[in-house]
C-alpha cells in the first residue's frame, strides 16, 4: 500500500490546523484517500492549553496530544491523551467520541 506523511515543527496556530483538517477531509470525501489522520503533539511548556486556558507550568505538566482520524461519510474520531490535571474535559464514550 501507499502511505504519505507530512511533518511540521514549531508552534502551529489553530487556523493552520483547521486548514489541514479541512484539506484532509476533502481528500477523503472525494475518494482520493480511504482515510486520513492528523496527529498533534503539544509542548510541555506551551503558553496555553485546552480552551485557551493557561498551561500547567510545573515540572510534571506534560504536553496534551490528540489524533483526528477522518473517515468516509463525514465521520471523524478524535483520540485525546490528556494529563490528569488537564482543564479540558471532552464528552467521552469509551475513551473516544465522534463529531
Amino acid at each position: 500500500g501507499y502511505c504519505e506523511a507530512r511533518r511540521w515543527r514549531g508552534m502551529l496556530g489553530t487556523p493552520f490546523l483547521i486548514d489541514l483538517a479541512r484539506e484532509a477531509e476533502a481528500l477523503v470525501a472525494d475518494g482520493s484517500l480511504p482515510w486520513a489522520a492528523l496527529m498533534v503533539w503539544g509542548f510541555s511548556d506551551a503558553p496555553v492549553s485546552w480552551g485557551l486556558a493557561e498551561h500547567q507550568r510545573t515540572h510534571d505538566a506534560p504536553e496534551n496530544d490528540y489524533t483526528l482520524l477522518i473517515l468516509p461519510g463525514g465521520r471523524s474520531v478524535v483520540v485525546y491523551v490528556l494529563h490528569e490535571r488537564a482543564a479540558f474535559n471532552p464528552p467521552v464514550d469509551g475513551g473516544m467520541f465522534t463529531f
